[in-house]
């Protein structure tokens, strides 16, 4: 039982981490990126 808590645990952070990615991704779309050569 306690086994199962814990990886209950981590699948919430899991999704949650995959969540606020998703939603970076999203919000990176409005975004242009160019190269810059002097970098």
């Amino acid at each position: 039982v306690h086994g199962d808590l814990i990886n209950f645990e981590k699948r919430r952070k899991e999704f949650e981490i995959l969540a606020q990615l998703k939603l970076l991704q999203g919000s990176a779309k409005g975004y242009r990126l160019e190269e810059d050569p002097y970098f």
